[in-house]
């Protein structure tokens, strides 16, 4: 067994991260005598189940042939569908191929779930298997289904989510607490406010994102707000209207689970119950976070979540009261803190009053301090909201060159913001994204010329190594797309870079920028870098990136036709785009 294993990983590198991944597991799961953590069953039962595992991960088939697939594996837990889901290893074969079932076999779950939920909600396996079902009943329902013609499904998808939910509601005192069943309450929630794809145990979520369960971020236009049953926006009304008669209820963000239920609440009732969520919002500004609360509840890593949320899905008045209560007497302390930083952060790029924004921005100049702590998140936050305001641009400008020890050298502006390292300690630069970021805002401000000159204070190569970078390409872009960098600056970047072009286009960044610098560029310089390209042809060849700028700028035409083909070619290339822009737009 294990040589057939092997002979096929050796054909596929793709399998044979899968198996490694797979023999991982079962390794984990077999660790004990009981095959797996939980429920004990037979040796024969946790094989089988194992191998379903396996094969899950693996298989390759149509839409059907998955369903068939995951009823015949489901089957095998038919009238103990409860105790499995009490097994380590089988409740994790039941989530996954929950998503893959047919709704029959989703009803039989409903049904043996519904009959006892209290030592369901408190299991830390079982749990799991439920948030998966009550998260497949929404999905369902807001989906629908064209075979369900007289809507029986549909009326059972509803009524296990009500279910499911009355009963959490009625034991909120005990669950919201509880390590396993505070997780399947917020599931409820989103499930009732129509947006399961953004609960954390959904499985339409992005993978590749790392999920912290205490925090919660949502961005506005990833909620779309589908048309729901009445009763589930009545039920969700109802969470808010309990939990804020409690007497306890400042307690709330100072534990980890009902810290995380409230940033949940918060989120579904931003959308779905205005009213019921500003009263919800007062009440944590005025008893979870009063003007003269102890200062570590504004360090807590536990309780400002829940006040990034807030920010996050508020309005002006809002952030105007959380302003005056709670940050403008401690903007220094909390640009300098390492958790609180971040809850500044996320209040700057949600201001859109410019008073206030130059408030904060007298408050944080000096920026040496800030500097020092290496929250230059803050400074990024701070120079994006002066572009989008067009407040306080020269102060912040004028700052931050003081910070840096570079105002009587306009040269050193560019590596020293990059390195956000003052000139005197620089020993070896090294480019930062946040400095990258600052330049890129920067270039965006009414007066940029100064971080223009520096750029092109660079030598070539220097010039050509920074814009053939991952931070550098974006830097290209704002350079090129920013309105007020002029078309002769723009010109001196091309003449500058000449001589260089395949060696920035064979890179993938490098690439990018050159994307960027042909699409500003005019017939004239266009001509001059194809000139350049056509000289450096065998570079090109050697990458992808190369041929594909070879092919955009028709560079095999230039060499096997000649200059005066390639011109009348890209001349009538563009009497076209001009002709047709009024209907496609302005694409060179």
């Amino acid at each position: 067994m294990q040589s057939n294993v092997s002979d096929q990983c050796d054909n596929s590198t793709k399998r044979k991260k899968k198996r490694s991944l797979n023999q991982q597991v079962k390794k984990r799961f077999k660790k004990s005598s009981s095959f797996s953590k939980g429920r004990r069953f037979e040796q024969v039962e946790h094989e089988y189940f194992m191998r379903v595992f396996e094969l899950e991960s693996i298989f390759e088939g149509s839409k059907d042939e998955k369903t068939i697939f995951a009823n015949n594996a489901l089957a095998q837990t038919a009238n103990r569908e409860v105790d499995c889901a009490f097994n380590q290893l089988i409740s994790h074969v039941i989530e996954k191929l929950l998503p893959l079932a047919t709704n029959d076999v989703l009803e039989r779950y409903f049904q043996a779930f519904g009959e006892n939920l209290r030592p369901i909600c408190g299991d830390n396996f079982a749990s799991h298997v439920l948030q998966a079902l009550l998260l497949q009943a929404t999905q369902r329902l807001l989906q629908g289904n064209s075979t369900d013609i007289e809507g029986v499904h549909a009326a059972q998808w509803k009524d296990w989510v009500l279910k499911v939910s009355r009963f959490l509601l009625n034991n909120i005192e005990e669950f919201m607490w509880e390590r396993y069943a505070s997780p399947v309450l917020r599931t409820a929630v989103f499930c009732l406010a129509g947006l399961p794809h953004l609960d954390k145990h959904s499985v339409t979520k992005d993978k590749g994102k790392k999920a912290n369960h205490n925090v919660i971020s949502v961005k506005q236009e990833e909620i779309n707000p589908p048309k729901l049953p009445e009763e589930f926006l009545n039920l969700l009304e109802d969470f808010p209207d309990r939990i804020m008669k409690w007497p306890n209820f400042k307690e709330f963000v100072d534990d980890s689970l009902s810290s995380g239920f409230l940033q949940c609440l918060l989120i579904a009732l931003k959308l779905k119950s205005r009213k019921k969520y500003t009263s919800l919002c007062n009440k944590i500004l005025d008893e979870c976070f009063p003007p003269n609360a102890h200062e570590s509840k504004m360090f807590s890593p536990v309780a400002l979540p829940v006040l990034e949320v807030v920010i996050e899905q508020s309005k002006d008045k809002m952030l105007r009261k959380i302003y005056d209560c709670l940050l403008s007497k401690r903007l220094v302390d909390m640009a300098t803190a390492r958790v609180a930083q971040i809850t500044l952060q996320k209040f700057i790029n949600k201001c859109n009053n410019a008073e206030m924004l130059e408030e904060i921005l007298n408050a944080l100049i000096p920026m040496q301090n800030l500097l020092q702590s290496g929250n230059h998140g803050v400074l990024v936050s701070l120079c994006q909201a002066c572009e989008r305001l067009k407040k306080g641009q020269s102060k912040f400008f004028q700052a931050l060159k003081k910070a840096l020890c570079v105002e009587d050298d306009c040269e050193q502006l560019v590596p020293a913001i990059m390195a956000m390292t003052p000139l005197p300690h620089q020993s070896s630069l090294r480019d930062s994204k946040h400095g990258s970021l600052i330049i890129q805002s920067i270039l965006g401000f009414q007066k940029p010329t100064k971080v223009v000159n520096s750029l092109l204070s660079y030598e070539p190569k220097q010039l050509t190594d920074l814009l053939s970078t991952s931070f550098g390409s974006f830097i290209t872009k704002a350079y090129c797309k920013s309105e007020y960098v002029g078309e002769k600056s723009r010109l001196k970047l091309i003449q500058k870079l000449m001589g260089r072009y395949s060696y920035m286009a064979k890179s993938i960044f490098g690439s990018r920028s050159f994307d960027d610098i042909w699409e500003v560029a005019d017939f004239k310089s266009r001509t001059m870098i194809v000139k350049d390209l056509a000289g450096g042809y065998s570079e090109l060849t050697t990458t992808s990136c190369g041929r594909g700028v070879m092919t955009k700028v028709r560079l095999e035409d230039y060499r096997s036709k000649g200059e005066e083909h390639w011109k009348r070619t890209w001349q009538k290339i563009e009497s076209k785009r001009k002709l047709f822009a009024p209907i496609i737009g302005n694409v060179k």
